[in-house]
């Protein structure tokens, strides 16, 4: 239950090394019960440190690697660092090896490397992608392998040695590559290429399917068979579901503004979001006979009171380029992060903005913990513990 109306405004002023003079100012303006700033950590204090960064949380770890080329490491249950490493080349991508405690790190020469994530030791390099551009580093659980991915081609990389183990042409599909997806049921590997074809890479019977469809933005997968797409030319939410190797398209017809470029989901409920900052949450069914795609169990009362017909929309107030898309745990809040470095939380249940920040820097991990806390991470480099 909220409580009263909160008219105060917590104002908290940071110096932000770097930052535009209107953009150095964290405000968190809550409209009930105050969320805190409650603890923040500066990853580095050096402000040529700053660039954009990538950050990933595995196992109450975050992992941060920035654009010119930091590696940071950082323990959220003690809120203490494990590794600051400059690899000294600018970085691409990353993904985390955590059976070795290591992360497989690109750079934008195309090289590879295995870092220990608690030492900083370089356990083992690849340089036979140079002078090809890495876009993407996807791990491989099920096989302990890693996929490098360039414009033109995929190769599967055994994650401890760096063996070739398989590689996949894109240009014998006749393009390249506009993004790529870990389906992390089954391991296998969604392509989007940029003649509007998904390649399905099964790396266990090293099977690839080729079906046609729109430019891919986000994926969220329900099971090692289903999943939401959001298309990029067409703007819209498709539910995809894969029988006997054949995958079957519903659209779910949503107008929003620029195109949908993340999505999440809880339960049946789908949230996305364009890429200039709309915000949108609907029910996962279809339109004309409004069947329940999926046939997704009922929400319990623990995860949730809302009912399958709820929806919301946020339109934005000027154009707030999206990095972010996160659900809370049970449903009831969701977060979003922008380019300009402004946080907005909206309490679900209600279909209100009950928090909205100007953190300064863009917003690169938005990370619930539980309906009352949340991680962020800003690409200049500071972590931040918001409490409910």
């Amino acid at each position: 239950m909220y409580k009263k109306l909160f008219l105060a405004i917590f104002s908290t002023i940071l110096t932000l090394n770097g930052a535009e003079q209107d953009e150095q100012l964290i405000e968190i303006k809550p409209v009930f019960d105050t969320w805190q700033l409650s603890y923040q950590h500066p990853l580095h204090g050096d402000s040529n440190c700053v660039g954009n960064s990538i950050a990933k949380v595995k196992n109450d770890i975050l992992f941060v690697a920035t654009e010119i080329g930091y590696i940071y490491v950082f323990d959220l249950k003690s809120k203490s660092s494990i590794l600051t490493k400059n690899l000294g080349s600018q970085i691409r991508d990353f993904d985390i090896v955590p059976g070795i405690d290591a992360i497989a790190v690109a750079d934008t020469r195309g090289w590879l490397y295995l870092v220990n994530f608690r030492s900083g030791e370089i356990l083992n390099t690849y340089k036979k992608f140079a002078p090809q551009q890495i876009k993407n580093i996807i791990y491989l659980p099920i096989y302990n392998y890693v996929a490098i991915i360039s414009g033109e081609v995929v190769k599967i990389l055994n994650a401890e040695t760096f063996q070739d183990v398989y590689h996949v042409s894109l240009s014998k599909y006749g393009s390249e590559l506009y993004s790529a997806y870990l389906n992390p049921f089954n391991n296998n590997l969604l392509i989007s290429l940029l003649n509007d074809k998904l390649l399905t890479v099964d790396l266990r019977t090293k099977n690839i399917k080729s079906e046609n469809i729109d430019l891919v933005d986000s994926i969220y997968f329900v099971d090692a068979k289903k999943y939401f797409s959001s298309l990029k030319k067409s703007r819209k939410l498709q539910a995809c579901e894969v029988r006997e190797d054949k995958t079957y398209f519903e659209a779910v017809e949503k107008e929003i503004d620029g195109s949908i470029k993340y999505c999440d989901r809880f339960g049946l409920l789908v949230a996305i979001a364009s890429d200039k900052g709309d915000i949108e949450i609907i029910d996962a069914r279809d339109r004309s006979n409004d069947i329940i795609l999926f046939d997704s169990k009922a929400l319990s009362s623990e995860e949730s009171a809302m009912s399958p017909e709820h929806r919301f929309a946020f339109k934005r107030d000027s154009n707030e380029f999206l990095n972010n898309l996160k659900f809370s745990s049970t449903g009831k809040f969701l977060a979003s992060g922008t380019r300009r470095g402004v946080l907005r939380i909206f309490d679900v249940e209600l279909g209100l903005e009950v928090l909205s920040a100007k953190l300064g820097y863009s917003i690169s991990l938005i990370h619930f913990f539980s309906d009352n806390e949340l991680l962020i991470v800003t690409t200049e480099g500071k972590v931040l513990f918001l409490n409910y």
